[in-house]
């Protein structure tokens, strides 16, 4: 399992970025994906729209990068300590 640098389009191995992606978080992003087809293929009878996708992620963002909302998750997580939080 690694890391790799990633510029803000998804292009992996931008060596001229600083920020990073993982095999983990993407596959975990992966299968929350398949979950989100899946309820809007029962729910609307279509696949969700890139946009709606972003969309969505966004609005997830707003709570979900504060440290409050993970702690006590990273908490569980081996290897993972309040420090990096």
């Amino acid at each position: 399992m690694g890391y790799w640098k990633q510029d803000e389009d998804g292009e992996s191995f931008a060596l001229d970025s600083e920020m990073i992606w993982g095999d983990q978080p993407a596959d975990i992003l992966d299968a929350a994906l398949k979950k989100i087809v899946s309820v809007f293929l029962r729910d609307r009878n279509r696949l969700p729209t890139k946009d709606e996708v972003k969309a969505g992620l966004l609005f997830s963002l707003r709570t979900g990068l504060k440290p409050e909302s993970f702690r006590a998750e990273a908490a569980a997580v081996p290897g993972v300590d309040d420090a990096t939080t």
